[in-house]
């Protein structure tokens, strides 16, 4: 007997614009500007606004910052 074919398919989590703001701890105007540039896609889902979840974490982890040690400087009193 032939097995049937097995489809398997990544399940999209989706989150309004509020909640990916709240997802990622940032202004949901910080989301908007990154709609804005290009960096983040939006979709409407009739009046609301729909966010990647997945797609903002490679976003987050692409633009990751590593904070290095530096010296500080005191500036010096006259």
């Amino acid at each position: 007997m032939k097995q049937p074919d097995v489809v398997t398919s990544r399940v999209r989590r989706w989150a309004t614009l509020q909640e990916a703001a709240e997802y990622v701890c940032c202004n949901p105007k910080t989301i908007t500007r990154r709609f804005a540039d290009g960096t983040l896609s939006r979709f409407r889902f009739g009046r609301r606004i729909l966010v990647d979840l997945d797609e903002l974490d490679a976003v987050m982890e692409s633009s990751e910052v590593r904070i290095t040690r530096s010296r500080v400087s005191t500036p010096t009193e006259n």
